[in-house]
């Protein structure tokens, strides 16, 4: 009897967390309604720094697995004039090969996709022997044949993990050339508009590069924080209006190994995707910021993650598309190919 009792007790809590915290699109303070007060806790989390969603998603009412302005609007819209019905996010979907003429028989990896998509920056085998970066462009049917960047980015030595900012005028990226601090630093181009073509780079310091490498810079949309790896983990950056800050390393959240590198921060700031070594090898993960810190990273679920080594994640702004290299899976052309997953 008692151990019946215990089992419909164990039971009936179950339900009772279940309900509590199912996840409802627009509920954001989770009291099991959409409406005015879940409008006031968004305005309070977006422009006052005030909270975070009480169940991760819930502020995502438009399903593009971000929390902004947006929501906000779709939310209203929602409440007071009878707009669509706020949805959840959906799961990414199975992985897509970019195929020829991306991808090669050789090794095409470390994609950045441009803020509208168009655009796809990654780093092949260069003419002299180490990798230079590429661009491809999406013509609304297909992706066009890679070129070398023009300007003076690419050299003898080695330059890959590129990233664009959101205006397209400046280009972040790594490379050992001789003349930064030690081992593999990151240095910044900016668009010469006049030359059609990106100018002579600029190392970005001490504040950042080290003795030793750093690599794998990702900006916010607004060009205030920049994400990197160091030997010492996945750290930040603020812009102070004139420089650079000190950096400073992430929590152990994301660090947890030391392993962890790649980061591909959202165009709100408030999802990381990084990738971490675990039994599989390098694999996507996800860290999200809540309630003024990031949360205890998860792997990305499959088909994205599934045994096969996974690297470099690039998330368009709209957070329907998520980018990266990976090798050995079913439908490689190469050592290792650029793949797309869809929501």
């Amino acid at each position: 009897m008692f151990k019946t009792l215990s089992l419909l007790l164990v039971f009936y809590l179950f339900l009772y967390l279940s309900s509590a915290y199912a996840l409802i699109p627009g509920d954001v303070n989770n009291d099991s309604k959409v409406n005015l007060g879940d409008i006031v806790y968004l305005v309070n989390y977006i422009f006052k720094g005030g909270p975070s969603p009480a169940i991760r998603f819930s502020g995502d009412v438009n399903a593009n697995c971000q929390t902004n302005l947006t929501d906000l609007i779709y939310l209203v819209n929602y409440v007071f004039k009878g707009g669509p019905v706020p949805d959840g996010c959906p799961l990414w979907g199975e992985p897509q090969n970019l195929g020829p003429p991306v991808n090669t028989a050789g090794a095409e990896v470390t994609p950045c996709i441009s803020p509208d998509g168009n655009t796809l920056y990654f780093a092949s085998l260069g003419t002299l022997g180490s990798d230079d970066i590429y661009y491809s462009v999406w013509d609304g049917l297909s992706w066009s044949v890679p070129v070398r960047i023009p300007g003076k980015v690419n050299s003898a030595y080695y330059e890959a993990k590129p990233f664009v900012t959101a205006d397209g005028k400046r280009l972040f990226f790594e490379s050992e050339r001789l003349t930064g601090l030690g081992g593999d630093d990151i240095w910044m181009s900016v668009w010469d508009s006049s030359l059609g073509e990106w100018g002579e780079p600029i190392n970005l310091g001490a504040n950042i590069n080290t003795a030793y490498d750093e690599g794998s810079p990702s900006l916010t949309a607004d060009n205030n924080k920049l994400y990197f790896n160091s030997v010492f983990g996945i750290r930040v950056s603020t812009w102070n209006g004139s420089g650079w800050g000190t950096s400073v390393p992430l929590g152990p959240g994301v660090n947890a190994n030391f392993t962890e590198d790649d980061p591909n921060i959202s165009a709100d700031g408030k999802m990381l995707h990084f990738i971490r070594w675990n039994f599989y090898g390098p694999q996507i993960y996800a860290s999200y910021f809540e309630s003024g810190d990031w949360s205890v990273a998860d792997t990305v679920p499959s088909p994205v993650n599934d045994s096969f080594r996974c690297l470099s994640p690039s998330m368009t702004y709209d957070g329907l598309s998520l980018y990266f290299a990976s090798g050995g899976r079913p439908g490689s052309i190469g050592g290792t190919d650029i793949w797309v997953s869809r929501r």
